[in-house]
This record gives structure tokens, sequence and C-alpha cells, in this order.
């Protein structure tokens, strides 16, 4: 494939895929013509990227998500954000509770299952392979694209810990489909890694899922800060995949209920809690 441009006295001329375009040098669509090759140029990037990430996921999720399908069938699952409504939160009896990140460090949890995205020194830290080892099952997340930080083979075995897959998506993207058969798809992921266990607990069928700590409102993290950099991510944006979260829910996953406990950024999204 070759994007680029030539110029003659009269005219500028676009190559597409080979195939050139040209348009006169004065003429006032020529912008445009410049904006509509590269956003076909992003576009082509990113589907290389889906390419490559599905071909993974078809080979190595089989493993990974395969055993998981319908396993809490009748159960409760707690998905844990680190925001600050999680300092309110007393644990569900009897609830499985999944944590994103650093929500391991909150003493008064006892998590099952942790997804953790971003490998790097700070992530890569003693305490999560410390963490209740043979009991808290985890899941370290994967794009295979240079600019995602990724884990060292070495801290995932430390931590017995298993890779998934997941592709970066626009959710303001209407052609955007969400993973139905994680077994052998990516997960998908805009901005947090709490959305991609909120689908692996839809994928787990089980009879409620509450949604804990997940403000979506650049509040800041539980317990004042725990030592995390202050969160940068944008509030409207993770509304808006959260948004998308709860449609594709109530699509397929018509039987599992769905609760947000103390909403902040999620208010009026889910059936709201207080605790």
């Amino acid at each position: 494939m070759f994007i680029g441009k030539k110029k003659d006295n009269k005219y500028v001329h676009y190559y597409f895929l080979g195939i050139r375009i040209w348009k006169k040098r004065r003429n006032k669509t020529e912008k445009l013509y410049i904006e509509m090759v590269n956003s076909f140029h992003k576009l082509y990037t990113m589907l290389q990227d889906m390419r490559t990430t599905d071909l993974f996921a078809q080979i190595h999720h089989p493993d990974v998500f395969g055993k998981y399908k319908d396993i809490h069938s009748g159960q409760d699952i707690v998905i844990v954000g680190a925001g600050p409504t999680l300092d309110k939160y007393t644990p569900i009896p009897g609830a499985l509770h999944i944590g994103v990140n650093r929500t391991y460090q909150c003493e008064k949890l006892k998590l099952d299952y942790l997804f953790v995205q971003d490998g790097g020194p700070v992530t890569e830290a003693p305490e999560l392979t410390n963490y209740r080892k043979g009991e808290c099952r985890k899941f370290f997340g994967i794009h295979p694209i240079k600019e995602v930080m990724q884990f060292s083979d070495s801290f995932v075995k430390e931590n017995e810990a298993e890779r998934y897959y997941f592709i970066k998506t626009d959710p303001t993207d209407a052609y955007l489909t969400l993973p139905l058969d994680l077994a052998h798809q990516p997960l998908a992921c805009s901005y947090s890694v709490i959305t991609c266990a909120f689908q692996f607990a839809l994928w787990c069928r089980p009879r409620r899922i509450y949604i804990v700590g997940c403000d979506c409102a650049n509040n800041g993290y539980f317990q004042g800060d725990c030592g995390i950099c202050k969160q940068f991510l944008p509030s409207d944006g993770l509304q808006l995949e959260w948004a998308l979260l709860a449609e594709f829910a109530k699509r397929y996953y018509r039987d599992v209920e769905i609760i947000s406990i103390n909403p902040v950024g999620l208010k009026g999204l889910f059936k709201d809690q207080t605790m």
C-alpha cells in the first residue's frame, strides 16, 4: 500500500491502494481529498491491528476463556473499579469479586479475579505477585502493537497469570461490535480495563452483576490516592463506552441483572443502589 502525492504545474496527484486520484491544484476540494486519504490510511491500519489481534485470540482464547463460559450461573459477581465510591462499599457476602489494576490493594476485598493492562515498572509490583496466590485468578491484557506496554514473560509466570488479547476501540464508531464468544474473539476496550472485566463477567453468565467504584467522573481514587497517579481518562468517553456495554448486555444477556452501587457517572444507566 502506498499513500502519497506528486505535484506538477496543474495537478496534485494522490495515490491510495495503487489507485491514482488527482484534482486541479486550485480546486477547493483538494483539502477534502487529503482528509479522505488520511482517514482511509487510519482505517487500514486499524483493520490490520484487528486482523492480527483476532488471529491471536482465536489461537489462545480457547484455553484462556473457554472454561469460564456460564461457569458462575446462579451466582453474584461484583466488578470493582478504583474510584472513591469504593470506600463506601461493604463486600456482599457470597459474591465473587473481579478487580482491575490496583484494586487488589483494597484491604477489605478478597478478589477472585483480577484484570490488569499496561505492563511496566509501575504495574509489575511484588505486591501483585504475592496477592492471593492460588486463590485469585489473574488476567493480563495484551494489544499486539508497540505503543501499548506489555508484561514481561517472567512476571506473567511469577503471577501464574493468563494473557488475553483486546482491541482498542472507538465508542463513537457506529459499526463497533462487542465480542459474543470470548473463547475465540478479542475483548473490546476503549479507555479502561474495567470494561474487559465486565465482558468477562457477562461471559460467566451470573445471576447478578454489581458495579462498584466505577465512578466515570475523574474524581480520583479510593482511599485518597493509594499512591496512584491522578486519573486523566475522559469521563464522557467512559460514559459513552458504558452506554454501549449496557445496550449490549440488554440485548444478549437479558437474564443477567446489572446493579450499579453508589453510581456517579453511571447513574441511571443500570439499576441504581445506594450502600
